[in-house]
C-alpha cells in the first residue's frame, strides 16, 4: 500500500510537471499516456480517461488563467506605457522648467555682474576724485603755510620798522623838548645878546643829527 501511495504521489508530481511543460491538451494527453505506460506500467483505462478529463479541465483552467494573466499583463503593460508617457512628459516639463530657471539664474548673475562692475567703476572714480581732492588740499595747505610764513616774516619786518619809527619818534620828541627848552631860554629877557647865536648853533646841530639818522621807512632786512 505504501508503494501505491508513493506511485500516486510521483504520478501526480509528474502530471503537474507535464502540465507546465505541455500547455496544449493533445500533447499533454499523449505525454500523460506515455508516462503511465512506460514509467509506471499502467495501461490507460476509462478511469484514466476520467483523469484525462480532469487534466483537460485543469488545462482549460490554466489556459483561462493564462488568458486572464495575458489580459492583465496587457492591461498592466498599457497602464505602464501610459504611466511611462506621463512620467516622460513630466520629466520633459521639469527639464524645461529647469532650463528656464537656469536661464533666469544666468540672466540674474549677468545683471549682478554688470551692477557690480558699474559700482566698482563708480567706486574707483570716487576714490580717484577723493585722492585728487586730498592732493589739492595738501597743496593748498602747503601754499597757505608758505603764505603764512611770508606774512609772519613781513609782520616781523613791519614790527621792526614800527619799533624803529617809535624810537625815532621818541628821539624827535626828546629833541623837540630840548628845542622848546632852548627856545624858552632864548626868549628870556635876562639872556645875553650872544645867546641867539648859540641857539642857532644848537638848532643847526639838531638838523644835522636828523639828516644823519635813518628815517622811519628804513629797514634792517
Amino acid at each position: 500500500m505504501p508503494d501505491i501511495a508513493s506511485d500516486e504521489t510521483r504520478l501526480a508530481a509528474e502530471i503537474e510537471r507535464l502540465k507546465a511543460d505541455f500547455p496544449k491538451t493533445r500533447a499533454l494527453c499523449r505525454e500523460a499516456c506515455a508516462l503511465l505506460f512506460f514509467r509506471f506500467g499502467i495501461t490507460p483505462t476509462a478511469n484514466r480517461l476520467y483523469q484525462r478529463r480532469a487534466l483537460e479541465a485543469d488545462i482549460e483552467r490554466l489556459q483561462t488563467n493564462n488568458t486572464e494573466g495575458d489580459r492583465a499583463l496587457a492591461l498592466a503593460r498599457a497602464d505602464f506605457t501610459a504611466q511611462l508617457d506621463r512620467l516622460r512628459d513630466d520629466a520633459n516639463r521639469a527639464e524645461e522648467r529647469l532650463r528656464a530657471s537656469e536661464k533666469r539664474a544666468l540672466q540674474e548673475i549677468d545683471r549682478e555682474r554688470t551692477a557690480a562692475a558699474r559700482l566698482q567703476k563708480e567706486l574707483d572714480a570716487t576714490a580717484a576724485r577723493a585722492e585728487k581732492r586730498d592732493a589739492q588740499h595738501r597743496g593748498d595747505v602747503a601754499a597757505l603755510q608758505a603764505q603764512l610764513g611770508d606774512s609772519l616774516h613781513r609782520c616781523g619786518v613791519l614790527q621792526g620798522q614800527l619799533d624803529g619809527a617809535s624810537a625815532a619818534n621818541a628821539a624827535y620828541g626828546n629833541e623837540l623838548d630840548t628845542l622848546r627848552r632852548e627856545m624858552a631860554a632864548l626868549a628870556a629877557p635876562r639872556r645875553a645878546p650872544a645867546r641867539p647865536a648859540k641857539a642857532a648853533a644848537s638848532a643847526q646841530a639838531v638838523r644835522k643829527r636828523r639828516a644823519a639818522r635813518p628815517g622811519p621807512g628804513a629797514s634792517s632786512e
